[in-house]
């Protein structure tokens, strides 16, 4: 193509076809260009670099940048003086960035994954906006169609599953979030909570921590603590454990809730409540401190304070 390699000088091993693919290489070698002005700026010894697309590494230049693979138009497209190696960016605008620092090993696979990152390192992005909005944040895995979207500065989340983790957005630069969400929209509105493991579709879909630093919440099953809002140190396992209700989200902390609809009406202040067994506690709505270990094992209403039951098919009954 016109351009393609004009400047080479010592470089071997290079293919370019486009215009203006590889226009600057020096000394550069081993390089594989396809497409309009890819890698058409790097003028050292920018070498082992695959670009495949519409300007596909346009800008990078600095001789550190080793190793990449960048396909579809825009792929590294912003990336200038930052040394970036070992990196993979495949899809439209995948891991756009204009990085200025040293960013190895990122990962970012479909359209806009990973498009701001600038300088964080070791994240991972698969689907269709995934990560999309990180720009420090550094060892983080989105995968799944917008999960981890919001996000830009926080460290350390794991969210696999569309829109997993979708308005997490800390508010301090290199953050450790450490979030862990798998699952439809598993822990979908928290914007700042920490530490929270939601594994299930909808788990923890509404928790949102009332101040920073605050979550600690795990739920496991489908729609697992759906409904916990303000809630924290909450632990639920098993289908609609802890699920409670939109009229009036849990706000109460330290309850758990194990098995298949334990706990299923927890909702508002109610708090250190322990059910273990399938629709254990499932009618308790405001109660606290309670326990109900067994099937069906249920406190005398929902409201009940304080009371201990054990067995199949028991409730208990007043003080």
């Amino acid at each position: 193509g016109n351009s393609s390699l004009a400047a080479l000088t010592t470089g071997a091993g290079n293919t370019a076809v486009g215009t203006g693919s590889g226009a600057a290489i020096l000394a550069g070698a081993q390089n594989t260009l396809l497409g309009y002005n890819a890698l058409s700026t790097a003028d050292g010894t920018e070498s082992d670099n695959t670009a495949i697309g519409y300007r596909a590494m346009e800008v990078m230049t600095n001789e550190g940048s080793l190793k990449n693979t960048a396909v579809g138009s825009y792929a590294m497209a912003a990336i200038t003086s930052a040394s970036v190696a070992e990196s993979v960016a495949i899809g439209y605008e995948a891991l756009k960035g204009a990085s200025t620092t040293s960013q190895d090993g990122s990962i970012a696979i479909g359209s806009k994954a990973l498009k701001a990152l600038t300088t964080g390192n070791a994240n991972l992005a698969v689907g269709y906006q995934a990560g999309t909005a990180i720009t420090s944040g550094s060892n983080n895995t989105a995968v799944g169609y917008e999960a981890l979207f919001t996000e830009d500065l926080g460290k350390s989340s794991t969210a696999v599953g569309f829109r997993a983790c979708y308005y997490q957005n800390s508010d301090d630069t290199d953050e450790i979030v450490g979030n862990t969400a798998v699952g439809y929209a598993a822990l979908y509105t928290n914007v700042d909570g920490q530490f929270n493991t939601a594994i299930g579709y909808e788990s923890l879909f509404t928790f949102e921590a009332g101040t920073d630093n605050y979550g600690q919440n795990t739920a496991v099953g489908y729609r697992a603590g759906k409904f916990v809002s303000t809630g924290t140190g909450n632990t639920y396992i098993g289908i609609n454990a802890g699920v409670g209700i939109t009229g009036t989200p849990l706000t109460g902390d330290n309850n758990t809730a194990i098995g298949r609809q334990a706990g299923l009406e927890l909702e508002g202040a109610a708090h250190s409540n322990t059910f273990v067994g399938t629709n254990a506690g499932s009618t308790t709505e405001n109660g606290v401190e309670n326990t109900c270990i067994g099937n069906m094992c249920l406190a005398e209403d929902d409201t009940a304070t304080n009371q201990i039951v054990i067995g199949n098919s028991v409730t208990g009954t007043a003080d």
